[in-house]
C-alpha cells in the first residue's frame, strides 16, 4: 500500500499540477481575449474617429478650393479695375449715355401708349364700318336676286339700290378724321 499511496500522491500531484497548468492557459487566454476585444473597441473609436478627420479633411479641401477660386475672382476683379482705370470724364461720359438712352426708351413707351389709345379710339369706328359692310352685302344681296335678263332693268334697278344707301356715310373719329363713303354708277368707294 505504500507504493500505491505514494502513486496516489504522485498522481494527484502531476493531476494538479496539470491543473494548475491547464489553469494559467486558461486564465492566459482569457486576459489576452480581454486585452484583444479592448483594443477592438479602440480600434472602432479610431475607425470612427478617422472617418469624421476624412469627412473634416475632405471640407476643409472643398471650403479651400472655394477660397482660392474666389481669391482668384477678386484678383481678376481687381486687375480689370486696375486696367479699367476709367477717369472721372470717362465715368461721366458713360453715365450721360445711359440718361439718354433711358429718356429714348421712356419716350418710345410713350408713343406706344399714344398708339395704343388711337387704336383702342378706333375700335368704335371698325365696328360702324362692319355694319356698313353687312349693310352694302344685304343690299348686293337683294340686288342679286332682283336682277333680271334685261340690261337697261338691270341698270335702273342699280340706280334705284344704289339711291337707297346714303350717299355719304361719316363718323368723326377722336382726332377728327372722317370716314367718307360715297356712291357712284360704277360702285362704292
Amino acid at each position: 500500500m505504500s507504493d500505491s499511496v505514494a502513486f496516489m500522491n504522485s498522481y494527484n500531484e502531476v493531476v494538479f499540477e496539470n491543473f494548475v497548468a491547464v489553469l494559467k492557459q486558461n486564465l492566459m487566454f482569457q486576459t489576452q481575449l480581454k486585452l484583444v476585444e479592448a483594443q477592438t473597441g479602440k480600434v472602432a473609436e479610431l475607425e470612427t474617429q478617422l472617418g469624421a478627420a476624412k469627412r473634416t479633411l475632405g471640407e476643409q479641401s472643398q471650403l479651400q478650393a472655394i477660397i482660392e477660386n474666389l481669391t482668384r475672382e477678386l484678383n481678376d476683379k481687381r486687375e480689370e479695375v486696375r486696367r479699367a482705370g476709367l477717369s472721372e470724364g470717362d465715368r461721366h461720359r458713360i453715365q450721360s449715355a445711359l440718361n439718354e438712352k433711358s429718356q429714348e426708351v421712356i419716350s418710345l413707351r410713350d408713343q406706344i401708349d399714344v398708339l395704343n389709345r388711337e387704336v383702342n379710339q378706333l375700335a368704335p369706328l371698325r365696328s360702324a364700318l362692319s355694319v356698313v359692310k353687312e349693310q352694302l352685302a344685304k343690299k348686293i344681296e337683294r340686288l342679286e336676286q332682283v336682277e333680271s335678263p334685261s340690261k337697261h332693268k338691270a341698270r335702273k334697278k342699280v340706280v334705284t339700290v344704289s339711291e337707297e344707301i346714303p350717299a355719304v356715310v361719316s363718323q368723326s373719329t377722336p382726332d377728327s378724321t372722317l370716314l367718307t363713303l360715297t356712291s357712284s354708277p360704277g360702285g362704292f368707294f
